[in-house]
């Protein structure tokens, strides 16, 4: 279970569409990005007094039919590697409302530029997602855009070249591409959730497990657990083995799932995070899907993301009057036959009778 450590008021992100909320992007915890309005900013949960401007879009739209800001919608960034001093293989990467993409090398000794363009001009041409892949077969770094005019885009990100494009029915709002690069999970605008050849776009399998539109899905680093969220206020877990038996459908408390995250779990398995659109974050153990921790707070969830084995959460809270970053660490696990410890205040309590996480208010 995760308990309250900092929060940070003056890292305020902010989302520029009501149902895209992915405006969060941590790389390790003294590498995390959020949105600002037109702005990706930089801080570290180890120094947050840090602050840098990474991506500053005010005024400059790199639409010339359109004045003014470029309006964020989406960031990602790569995962952190054991070959970083090596190779420059950290790239941030964003989506714009109007089309617009960026990537930002953050290992470059040549300037911070950011490399800029479009996803696409069609009339529906916000983009709704991005993340980064990692290419099966040459290991080359790839970023999958989601579009409203029903394409997925896959970007290579070392040449700035698009190498592939699917089309599909539906607007999409989400996908997740399986660890081993095989597969990728797709949600939009219908109550189908698709299961593609990642490399050939074709569907292979389809779910109709909602009875609403999806906008977020996650695929685990174990390769098995898939989950998808709708507007239903569901949120289904798949097992890839067995995609016509789903795991589990976890009811929202409030609102709807709009950002879904696997994290490695305390106990070797993972855990699942259900960012829904305002006040509940729900964190739920991968093992038996059961047991689950709900965060209750003030504030409209404009993002999440988790660090150092999902030893840390950070939540991105929008809100103009209490929003900020706010940081949660992992408690140790500890046998309910031991005794309790209280680490917020240091008081040993004899079993049974320690202060229960969900009992505190944040």
């Amino acid at each position: 279970m995760y308990a309250s450590r900092d929060f940070h008021p003056h890292h305020r992100a902010s989302h520029s569409h009501g149902q895209l909320r992915n405006v969060l992007a941590a790389r390790s915890r003294n590498d995390v990005f959020y949105a600002s309005k037109s702005r990706v900013m930089h801080t570290s949960l180890s120094c947050p007094a840090y602050t840098d401007v990474v991506l500053n879009f005010s005024g400059a739209s790199t639409n010339p039919n359109q004045a003014g800001d470029t309006h964020v919608t989406t960031i990602a960034v790569s995962p952190a590697t054991d070959f970083d001093g090596y190779c420059s293989d950290a790239v941030l990467v964003t989506g714009g409302l109007e089309g617009e993409y960026s990537l930002l090398n953050l290992n470059s000794t040549l300037g911070d530029r950011p490399i800029e363009g479009f996803v696409t001009v069609a009339e529906q041409k916000e983009t709704t997602h991005v993340h980064v892949l990692t290419h099966r077969r040459t290991g080359a770094l790839g970023a999958a855009f989601c579009s409203n005019d029903s394409k997925v885009r896959i970007l290579d990100v070392g040449t700035n070249s698009w190498s592939a494009e699917f089309a599909y029915e539906h607007q999409i709002n989400c996908a997740a591409t399986s660890p081993d690069g095989r597969l990728r999970m797709i949600v939009g605008d219908t109550c189908e959730s698709l299961i593609t050849d990642a490399e050939r776009g074709n569907v292979l399998f389809s779910m109709r497990q909602h009875t609403g539109y999806g906008f977020a899905c996650a695929w685990a680093a174990d390769g098995w657990h898939v989950a998808t969220g709708s507007e239903d206020g569901k949120v289904v877990v798949y097992d890839a083995r067995r995609w016509d038996m789903p795991l589990a459908a976890l009811a929202c408390e409030m609102s709807c799932a709009r950002s879904l995250h696997f994290t490695t779990s305390h106990r070797g398995g993972a855990s699942l995070v259900v960012a829904e659109s305002d006040d509940i974050v729900s964190v739920y153990d991968a093992m038996d899907w059961h047991e689950k921790q709900t965060i209750d707070f003030f504030g409209s969830v404009v993002g999440a993301a988790s660090v150092e084995d999902g030893q840390e959460l950070i939540v991105a809270n929008g809100d103009q009057t209490v929003g900020g970053l706010m940081v949660f660490e992992r408690r140790p696990y500890i046998p309910d036959e031991l005794d309790d410890f209280d680490h917020s205040t240091g008081v040993h309590y004899p079993s049974g009778q320690g202060l229960n996480f969900d009992d505190l208010m944040l």
